[in-house]
């Protein structure tokens, strides 16, 4: 977010991030899709929701990543809960340009925060084990002992 770029990174297994920096933030889209005047950016969720689109840090982050990738004055981003039990079901937000520069503005904050010990990172047990940064952070290596704080 710092530099406003986007990139993909190769993968050699699923969820593999081990291309990403400390500068990046890496995640996987289920579903990237664009035309001139929209990106829409889709997570597929076979268990439970847990955000809103809107409300998610995780769905705001791939919007952006959409906007920097393809320029375009707004993205569209939906989480699309699919089982076999029912047909899919997709809940949308859609976000201005000028919405997703100032969520940039306060990822770059929030990670000084993460990188000053300021605020402490809590992600749910299992985020940790796809996080790039997971080597040098407290949380990850209290996880791995077993005394992740509740």
């Amino acid at each position: 977010p710092e530099r406003m770029t986007a990139r993909r990174l190769t993968s050699k297994k699923h969820r593999d991030y081990s291309e990403a920096t400390d500068n990046e933030i890496a995640g996987s889209l289920d579903v990237l899709r664009f035309r001139p005047d929209l990106a829409i950016v889709d997570d597929w969720k076979t268990g439970r929701f847990v955000d809103h689109p809107g409300e998610s840090v995780q769905q705001r982050g791939y919007a952006l990543g959409g906007l920097i990738l393809y320029n375009v004055p707004r993205v569209e981003c939906g989480i699309v809960r699919v089982n076999a039990q029912q047909d899919p079901i997709r809940l949308v937000a859609t976000f201005e340009a000028d919405q997703l520069r100032a969520f940039a503005g306060e990822l770059v904050q929030l990670r000084g925060k993460i990188r000053d010990k300021t605020q402490r990172p809590n992600p749910s047990a299992l985020a940790c084990r796809y996080c790039p940064i997971k080597k040098t952070c407290d949380v990850a290596y209290q996880e791995k002992k077993g005394q992740r704080a509740a």
